[in-house]
């Protein structure tokens, strides 16, 4: 109990004093509800106070969305947008707003998967747009393979799975290179599938358990639908 006092402690320094600071919007300083339901209703009166002062502070605006994503929900989709409004430029925004629609995509049911998908994929497609580095255009590559097949946009879902492979196979290899190969095969072999392909759906199978891996592979593991869909349709082996 002493040790929550005093992280909420330093939570509501950091929030009063530097609310615009990465370290405010840091995973460090949330109070969750779970664990501490008064401090965290603290916190909350706390940011909305600072929201409510310093309105046209991006930066403090993506560490509220922060805070309520992650410790109470609610307004986080607001506050991200506005600050996408206060710079419409910057691609950061159109990346978080795309995140947090693919997150709902968690306990969305079947008819409400694919308008939560497609408002994710408005977005990504948005920062990809708006994108500067190379580095990033494979990790916007992989969201956008992902929830264009579920959002039903069959085309845009192969034309980003095809972009992906050949990201994953161009020889410079980096941290994302995995993940491209992984998902690119993964999303071809699907859509292989729903047009009833199944051999190439196999051959896609192989092609991403041949991924070398990457940290979020190598953490949580492959994404095992498609074998999961081969094996509705008999193919056990």
């Amino acid at each position: 109990p002493a040790l929550r006092d005093s992280h909420l402690q330093l939570a509501q320094w950091v929030v009063t004093n530097y609310p615009e600071s990465e370290a405010a919007g840091s995973p460090a300083i949330q109070i969750h509800a779970s664990r501490d339901p008064a401090g965290c209703m603290t916190m909350k009166h706390l940011w909305l106070k600072q929201v409510e002062a310093h309105s046209q502070d991006a930066n403090l605006l993506g560490n509220a969305a922060n805070f309520f994503l992650l410790s109470v929900g609610g307004t986080a989709e607001e506050f991200l947008l506005q600050a996408q409004k206060l710079e419409p430029n910057n691609e950061r925004w159109a990346e978080r707003l795309g995140d947090l629609y693919k997150l709902g995509l968690v306990r969305a049911n079947s008819s409400e998967r694919p308008e939560i998908a497609d408002k994710a994929l408005v977005q990504f497609e948005l920062a990809m747009s708006q994108n500067k580095t190379p580095e990033k255009e494979s990790v916007l590559l992989v969201e956008l393979a992902k929830v264009a097949f579920e959002a039903g946009q069959t085309e845009k879902a192969k034309t980003y799975a095809d972009q992906l492979l050949k990201t994953g196979s161009n020889g410079e290899k980096d941290w994302n290179s995995g993940n491209a190969v992984h998902t690119g095969n993964t999303i071809l072999g699907r859509l292989a599938i729903a047009t009833g392909d199944v051999d190439a759906a196999k051959s896609h199978l192989l092609a991403a358990g041949k991924t070398t891996g990457s940290p979020q592979l190598n953490s949580f593991g492959p994404n095992m639908q498609l074998a999961k869909e081969l094996l509705e349709k008999g193919e056990k082996d």
